[in-house]
């Protein structure tokens, strides 16, 4: 049994949750012993001594916490209890009183009972309760599992082996449980407690979530239940572009942008309209060695690869410096783009001559001298 951590308090205000008036208890009959019977060792339960008033316990129970409500009542000779929230972790009370005790038992344990007292006396009279204890368990709470199937690009497809999952409890941010998925693409995680589960895949290289989309889940599960999660990958691939002149050299400091088509998004005006959503500007370049302009975990899809053009230059291939075209599942693309300077034709060189003059305005007559 857990450790029990105690805290008597004397009550003052009704406590929430208070017995029901209507309580005729015992629930249990009790088993009468002779002499003192042996008290929990504090891991186990609490002995209390009758005082007057209400008196509350607070226990710790694999750390969860409860409030035992208890009172002695009728000039010392009748015991009432009750758990704050209806919790059943009182599984016996043994209560004491002249030269021997009563013990009631309640089996799989209870929240609350009313009317306990001490056996009775062989002249028929109830002896004042000298003590009682409580005798305690962690309540039983049924666990349940989740199971989780990974598959290839759909819920048709096949098994994927060796992909780790994460289970985390509520907002947690560390995980209660993780697994890899066996040949069948399966891995169960059992004996969790009721409540809310995340559930996150990691994701292998070249490899993208298809379902659910982000890679993980949220589950609510119930006492002894299960949750079966299907999770969909599909592999990804990648486009890369080098730029050349029209001789082949390798040129750097161009840029390119991809976008990707998005058919649900598509407005049909036309036999066939692309609706072009951009994924980003990558620019050649060298670092020892060249540096193409790349995009990685790509899904399938038609993609659309567009250079930003330079000044003096004229694209050759393709023509209008634009590519269009399929990429399909896991492929690595590579594409050329070639360019070619502009031929400027050699400038003509003339002659200029220049002449300074002045002008004599005093006699209104214009004549020209050179300067």
């Amino acid at each position: 049994l857990a450790l029990v951590m105690i805290f008597l308090l004397m009550a003052g205000a009704g406590p929430v949750g208070a017995l029901a008036e209507d309580c005729s208890g015992p629930s249990v009959t009790p088993t009468a012993v002779g002499g003192n019977p042996a008290g929990p060792t504090g891991d186990d339960g609490f002995r209390v001594v009758p005082s007057s008033g209400l008196k509350s316990t607070t226990v710790t129970l694999e750390s969860d916490t409860y409030t035992i409500y208890h009172e002695v009542s009728g000039d010392g000779e009748f015991l009432s209890f009750w758990v704050d929230g209806g919790s059943p972790i009182v599984k016996a009370v043994v209560v004491k009183g002249g030269p021997s005790a009563n013990i009631y038992d309640y089996g799989s344990s209870t929240d609350a009972d009313c009317n306990l007292v001490s056996p009775r006396m062989k002249n028929g009279n109830i002896p004042d309760i000298s003590h009682y204890d409580f005798w305690l368990e962690v309540p039983t709470v049924e666990t349940g599992k989740i199971c989780v199937t990974k598959f290839e690009d759909s819920l048709d497809g096949d098994p994927v082996e060796g992909v780790t999952f994460y289970v985390y409890s509520g907002e947690d941010t560390e995980p209660v449980d993780s697994g890899s998925t066996d040949s069948d693409g399966k891995v169960c995680f059992d004996d969790l407690l009721p409540g809310s589960y995340t559930v996150t895949e990691v994701l292998q290289p070249g490899w993208s979530a298809v379902d659910p989309l982000n890679g993980s889940e949220t589950v609510e599960l119930d006492a002894g239940g299960t949750q079966n999660l299907s999770f969909v990958n599909m592999k990804v691939g990648s486009i890369c572009v080098e730029k050349r002149d029209d001789t082949g050299e390798l040129l750097t400091g161009w840029e390119f942008e991809l976008f990707i088509d998005t058919p649900m998004a598509r407005v049909a005006v036309a036999d066939q309209v692309y609706n072009w959503e951009p994924l980003g500007k990558e620019t050649t370049g060298r670092d020892g060695d060249y540096i193409k302009a790349c995009w990685s975990n790509l899904k399938p899809g038609i993609y659309r690869v567009v250079e930003t053009p330079q000044q003096g230059w004229d694209p050759v291939s393709p023509e209008d410096g634009i590519w269009i075209g399929m990429l399909t599942e896991g492929q690595d693309l590579s594409l050329v783009f070639v360019n070619e300077q502009e031929n400027i034709p050699d400038p003509e060189y003339g002659a200029l001559e220049v002449i300074k003059c002045w002008t004599d305005w005093e006699d209104r007559i214009y004549n020209f001298y050179p300067y």
